[in-house]
């Protein structure tokens, strides 16, 4: 017995090259999982950037779409306005044309008792006596007269009326794909900025 490790055949080996060994694929692993963790990060915050700026990008495109639609919905506004004032132009129309009618009755009519007045002096004189019937016709064509020219006036007015009543149509029609326009353009600046807002 020497004291020597030799005399204990039991007791461990120590072997400074294999600790070495061991320490140095240690020391590898963890400055892996130490890489990895960090590559792990860069690809977090690479994602999570490319994710702020899609959101970012939607907002913008959502905004040009905003403006695009209240640009559209503008014009139909404005168009709108147009129809009403040919709905306006229409039925001063309608209400000129009734009232050129109603003058143009009482013109025929008058027309026809002047005839009629001229026919009975003209018979009168010539002493062979008044012809009721001539009187009768003379003045019932006066009256033809006034009723053509009333029925044509309210047909012309009629027709201007449903013309100003198709422009409001019109208008109305504007009017809602305006609103409509500018709901969506409105509802879509809220996605885009809610999209963003998530991301940022």
């Amino acid at each position: 017995m020497t004291g020597d490790i030799q005399d204990f055949p039991l007791a461990p080996r120590f072997h400074p090259d294999r600790l070495l060994c061991s320490t140095g694929l240690e020391i590898i692993g963890a400055v892996a999982a130490v890489g990895s963790l960090g590559m792990g990060i860069i690809g977090g915050a690479q994602q999570a950037e490319g994710q702020r700026q899609a959101g970012e990008a939607a907002y913008r495109t959502a905004l040009v779409r905003q403006q695009q639609l209240d640009a559209q919905a503008s014009e139909l506004e404005n168009q709108a306005a147009q129809r009403e004032n040919q709905a306006k132009a229409y039925e001063q129309r309608a209400n000129e044309q009734e009232a050129a009618a109603q003058r143009r009755a009482l013109e025929e009519k008058r027309k026809g008792r002047l005839l009629a007045s001229r026919a009975q002096a003209v018979m009168a004189a010539s002493g062979a006596g008044v012809d009721d019937a001539v009187l009768s016709s003379l003045l019932a064509e006066g009256e033809y007269g006034s009723d053509v020219a009333l029925y044509e006036g309210v047909a012309a007015a009629k027709d201007s009326r449903y013309g100003a009543t198709q422009a409001r149509y019109q208008g109305e029609l504007d009017r809602y794909t305006a609103r409509t326009k500018r709901w969506s353009g409105g509802a879509g600046a809220n996605e885009g900025a809610y999209t963003r807002s998530v991301y940022n």
